[in-house]
């Protein structure tokens, strides 16, 4: 059975995942809010331009109706509102109001200005509840999903779930959480009132006083962003609500009979949440808000399964369910998901009867190959490395797995523009214009066609331009996030690896093992140092002292018991720490440099010698491959490589460049792990 931190650590990494959905969709509508003020501003300052004098209208003039010029002006306005209220489903009250404004024929200025900013606050609110409606069936259907799924493969057994439908989620939604027996709809709704309320108080009151329009569009912003705080701490609020929903649905579903709270623990954690971190409660006594969370607004905390008995054998023969399958520890969410909700085939996987076997953790996983290489006289086979390897793999991707979806979905998005053909279009047309190729290879008879065809794709496209670059922003911010930082990637393997064997410099003189250089490198190295395994570190001590120094093309010579570090940057700094590092244990640790020999040689069976390029100097070749760089590929006559210099790079400071390469990053973590 997984222990406890194994359950806390899902089931934080979820509700992480489904929490950041939730700030995702407030910064679009903090982006709509922004729309929305620069709206209304808008509006008030047509108005007063129209009827003020000296920026100033007394409320005898606001309520002077329309003159026929203005009042058909204003019932334009109108249909277009009706038009977009139509086409963007806005709520039927208002659009009853808009169909009797456009109707009569005696309409005041104040009358119909406080119907223009009504118009902005409707369509901000009807994004809103659409918006919020859909983020919250997403979170629960996700939710409910990946949590089966982390039960389901942290016991190794799965068995058939029913699919969601809309109707069901419908139902869900509709259903209160919170004592005030209000829906997430009942509060957008009362909140546009109130926001309703407050702006058109606000513009009666500002005319009654004489103010400017500027202390008038002050005054309203500032009420839109309270508005907007608001809306931020529903959306955060309703989307932990329904997180928790999902899990204790779900919970329910697997039988799981007690769950535990498990705290964001900083300086930012309430007292509450504080108070009832680690609490343990029975299924039966689960209510949000007073034994699960959220406990308050912005609320973080969530809540883990937890198990004290024979789970796994319990859950797998109960009869309810049907069959009852092995679920392997590497399968991942959609195979699970077709497999097990989607009415999927289950070709492939083991069918089981009583389970025998206990999901086991990390450590006990890495021991059993260990174990079995141990059978084998203690050689370590590349098959070996690689199963390890596959195992640390597997772990570090499942935390990127939500980024990866949304990475995908957003470049399907951004394929369905239709942009990059457009693109492709272009670039042929530019070659036929410059007479690199023939007018009728784009299907174009002369140049008069070609430049009619070249300005009607560059509408298009500027037309695309404002969707396209919203896309692109987006997966910007998603990718760098996927890729992390270069100490977050780096931190995030020291702790993981930290599961299976002891990491890092413990208490070894590591200052007086590079000589108390007074190069600043020293630092760097010590810092290098302290992500590998500590057995390791321990090994290249053993070696001999090392004098770090800093240049401007980094190297490590076992020969003069040098390590030279190179970079502009601390971030460079570390990095090239880290792959001569590489280079150091590749000499200290037995074994490692044996098995690069044999992976360098299975890779590159047959190749070449070829020459790196660029400023390398003429002597330094390589055999490609396929490697992520060509340098990886480097000669040395067989007495170095750069295989784990390199991997280790990749591995601590880009690991998903490196996932890009299965066969090797599978060989690098299993190194990590065995050596």
């Amino acid at each position: 059975m997984k222990n406890n931190a194994y359950w806390k650590r899902r089931m934080e990494m979820l509700e992480t995942a489904q929490l950041e959905k939730g700030q995702r969709f407030y910064a679009d509508l903090e982006r709509q809010y922004r729309i929305a003020s620069a709206n209304i501003e808008k509006e008030i300052n047509n108005w007063y331009q129209r009827f003020a004098e000296n920026n100033q209208i007394t409320m005898a003039e606001a309520k002077k109706l329309l003159k026929t010029g203005e009042l058909a002006e204003f019932k334009w306005n109108v249909q277009e509102y009706i038009k977009y209220g139509e086409e963007n489903a806005l709520n039927q009250q208002w659009m009853k109001e808009l169909e009797n404004a456009s109707a009569r024929v005696h309409i005041s200025r104040l009358e119909a200005l406080k119907i223009q900013l009504q118009q902005q606050v409707e369509v901000l609110y009807g994004n809103q509840s659409d918006g919020l409606d859909k983020l919250l069936r997403d979170i629960y259907s996700e939710g409910y999903y990946h949590t089966a799924f982390e039960i389901q493969r942290g016991f190794n057994i799965g068995w058939d779930l029913h699919d969601l439908d809309s109707n069901q989620l419908d139902k869900i939604l509709s259903r209160p959480w919170s004592l005030d027996g209000r829906t997430f709809s009942d509060r957008i709704w009362a909140n546009k009132q109130q926001l309703i309320g407050s702006l058109q108080t606000q513009l009666a009151q500002a005319v009654i006083r004489g103010e400017s329009p500027d202390i008038l569009i002050k005054n309203l912003a500032q009420q839109m962003n309270v508005d907007r705080n608001k809306a931020g701490r529903l959306i955060m609020t309703e989307s932990a609500a329904f997180a928790s929903a999902a899990q204790k649905d779900c919970f329910k579903a697997l039988d799981v009979e007690k769950y535990e709270i498990v705290a964001t623990l900083d300086n930012r954690t309430s007292q509450i949440c504080q108070d009832l971190d680690g609490e343990v409660f029975d299924m039966k006594d689960y209510q949000v808000g007073v034994t699960a969370p959220p406990f308050h607004p912005w609320c973080r905390t969530t809540t883990v399964p937890y198990f004290e008995d024979n789970y796994g054998e319990r859950a797998a023969r109960d009869e309810k369910t049907g069959k009852t399958y092995y679920v392997p520890s590497n399968m991942k969410y959609k195979d699970w998901k077709k497999a097990f909700v989607d009415g999927g085939s289950k070709t492939g996987l083991k069918e089981l009867g009583d389970v025998k076997k206990i999901a086991k953790t990390l450590k006990e996983q890495i021991q059993e190959i260990k174990d079995k290489i141990e059978q084998k006289g203690g050689i370590i086979e590349e098959s070996d490395i690689k199963e390890a390897g596959k195992l640390i793999q597997n772990e570090l991707q499942i935390k990127r797995a939500d980024l990866k979806a949304e990475i995908e979905k957003l470049e399907k998005e951004y394929k369905a523009t239709g942009i990059e053909e457009i693109e492709n279009q272009l670039s042929k047309l530019r070659a036929a214009r410059r007479g690199l190729i023939d007018l009728d290879e784009v299907g174009l008879k002369d140049m008069g066609e070609l430049n009619i065809k070249y300005h009607e794709l560059m509408r298009n496209k500027i037309e695309l331009q404002s969707k396209t670059a919203e896309i692109e922003n987006k997966l910007k911010l998603v990718r760098e996030k996927y890729r992390g930082t270069l100490k977050e990637n780096a931190e995030e393997l020291k702790k993981k690896l930290s599961e299976i064997r002891e990491v890092g410099i413990s208490s070894f003189d590591i200052d007086g093992h590079l000589n108390k250089s007074r190069s600043p490198m020293r630092k760097v190295v010590k810092e290098a140092y302290d992500y590998y395994p500590t057995d390791w570190v321990e090994k290249s001590i053993t070696r001999g002292n090392l004098t770090p120094k800093k240049v401007n093309r980094g190297y490590y010579s076992d020969l003069h018991a040098e390590i030279a570090i190179s970079g502009w940057t601390e971030e460079g700094y570390l990095r090239t720490a880290l792959h001569e590092l590489g280079h150091r244990f590749e000499r200290a640790v037995p074994g490692i440099l044996e098995a690069e020999k044999i992976f360098y040689e299975r890779r590159t069976a047959g190749e070449a010698l070829r020459w790196l390029g660029g400023n390398y100097r003429y002597d330094e070749k390589s055999r490609f491959d396929k490697f992520l760089n060509p340098y990886m590929g480097k000669d040395y006559g067989g007495r170095a490589y750069e295989l784990v210099s390199m991997g280790f790079e990749y591995a601590y400071t880009n690991p998903t460049k490196l996932w890009e390469d299965e066969d090797f990053a599978t060989w690098i973590y299993g190194i990590l792990a065995l050596y």
